[in-house]
């Protein structure tokens, strides 16, 4: 009896606490589809337009989509990285073939030529019935409470 291993009663709830703990956070990822609102089958697509390809952006952009994706099963946002050198003709051509990306965001001169095409939509009156709209915008400086 003298070369039989022993181990406490202390020890042993230990080692089983310890995998149970371990065993537990190893298959956590089981329940994690049960934690956020699941994604309807059909979710509406959002094409968004992205073009300026910096890995930093990018990584925020990827982020940011994952997150609202998560967040909510009306929509599924599906980011398209186009080169900078490229964007402008690519939004062009996919307004003149009437398939244009849902949104995206452009730069200030581009504005003209987009209105001139017919390929800007104006929000102003999806902003107003918006439930949260305000009314006014408010200075970001101080704010009094």
């Amino acid at each position: 009896m003298g070369d039989r291993w022993h181990i406490s009663r202390r020890q042993f709830l230990r080692t089983v606490a310890a995998t149970g703990a371990l065993t537990a956070a190893d298959l956590a990822w089981l329940e994690e589809p049960f934690s956020w609102p699941r994604k309807a089958h059909a979710a509406s697509p959002v094409r968004f337009q992205f073009s300026v390809p910096e890995p930093l952006r990018i990584t925020v952009v990827e982020s940011m989509v994952e997150r609202f994706n998560k967040s909510q099963s009306d929509f599924e946002v599906k980011v398209e990285f186009v080169p900078m050198a490229q964007a402008r003709q690519k939004l062009i051509t996919g307004i003149s073939a009437g398939y244009p990306p849902d949104c995206t965001q452009i730069w200030d001169y581009w504005v003209g030529e987009l209105a001139a095409m017919g390929g800007l939509e104006d929000l102003t009156a999806r902003v107003k019935a918006w439930n949260h709209y305000a009314g006014t915008v408010r200075p970001r400086g101080n704010r009094h409470v």
